[in-house]
């Protein structure tokens, strides 16, 4: 829980773990000493909407920064604490999805790589399949050659079997 200037109240044990420090270090410390400077202006924007009731209950993602300066990704559900009808604090409660991101991350590079293979796979499939018609377009023209021919032709391979003849034969 953080209190109207955004100085943490009470924050519990998962909280503390999540930030690699123990809760009572945190104690009276500002929200800011754990945002990275990149996404401050976001979480006091935040923060100051929060406290105004313009969002009574919303669910942000927001990097938290641990003492060794590791950044931790966090979904953080936040929700005013309004006592006799006045915001006196916003409660939050924050779920690591580091982990959960990076397996997305890696998951998506996999299908990207896996598309890119089925790709080249096609084109391969492509080529072999022209290069399959060519060789056949060539086979038909040299048969109508051999069978245009007005001697009895017979073609021999290498160790002399007849592997054409022209329609004569």
């Amino acid at each position: 829980e953080l209190d109207t200037d955004g100085r943490f109240i009470e924050l519990n044990a998962a909280g503390g773990r999540l930030l690699g420090r123990a809760p009572e270090e945190l104690l009276g410390e500002h929200f800011e000493r754990i945002t990275p400077p990149d996404e401050l202006a976001y979480a006091q924007e935040v923060f100051r909407r929060t406290l105004a009731g313009l969002d009574a209950e919303q669910t942000i993602e927001l990097s938290l920064r641990r003492p060794s300066g590791e950044l931790r990704l966090s979904r953080i559900s936040l929700s005013p604490i309004v006592e006799d009808g006045v915001v006196t604090g916003i409660h939050g409660l924050a779920q690591d999805i580091t982990a959960e991101r990076k397996t997305a991350r890696e998951r998506e590079a996999l299908l990207v790589a896996l598309q890119r293979s089925l790709d080249e796979v096609r084109r391969k499939e492509e080529a072999a399949r022209s290069s399959e018609a060519r060789a056949r377009e060539s086979e038909e023209f040299l048969q109508r050659l051999v069978d245009s021919l007005s001697a009895h032709v017979a073609v021999l391979d290498a160790d002399g079997r007849i592997v054409a003849v022209d329609a004569a034969w």
